[in-house]
């Protein structure tokens, strides 16, 4: 018997790349920017005029 440890297999991509975009830190950062710009824009006439 041999003390050789099995090789480990390391996948390229995750198994669910969406899901794992939607729950991101930058996808909130996209959501929140979003919100701010609605707020403002409705808050200011001259918001993004």
């Amino acid at each position: 018997m041999t003390d050789t440890p099995a090789p480990r297999h390391i996948p390229d991509r995750l198994d669910k790349p969406l899901s794992s975009a939607i729950f991101s830190w930058e996808a909130l950062l996209i959501v929140i920017a979003v919100i701010i710009f609605a707020v403002n824009s409705l808050a200011s006439p001259y918001f993004l005029d």
